[in-house]
């Protein structure tokens, strides 16, 4: 089996553990991408994921996710792990769901 290598991000959002095949509407209903932005985000569909079978993982480069934005990525995946990340280390995370 391949291993997978997603690239780290310095600051930023990390959406782990997301319903497979749900990222394309949490992409859209953010708002991204945003025209004109620099800022990358990264997507992964239908990844392995040993919790849930297959998963979806979303990073917003530099971006840190509003109370609001959160609660759209919770109505659209019910689980996931957001993780806020501060000079490439996890400064906080949360998770919800099963």
């Amino acid at each position: 089996m391949k291993e997978f290598k997603i690239v780290p991000i310095r600051n930023g959002t990390v959406l782990d553990h997301i319903e497979a095949g749900t990222a394309l509407q949490i992409i859209q209903a953010l708002g991204y991408p945003v025209q004109g932005s620099s800022k990358v985000v990264s997507l992964s569909m239908n990844l392995p994921s040993g919790r849930a079978g297959h998963k979806d993982v979303l990073k917003f480069e530099d971006v840190e996710l509003s109370p609001e934005d959160v609660r759209k990525v919770q109505s659209l995946s019910k689980r996931g792990t957001l993780s806020v990340i501060r000079n490439y280390d996890i400064a906080d995370k949360k998770r919800w769901g099963t």
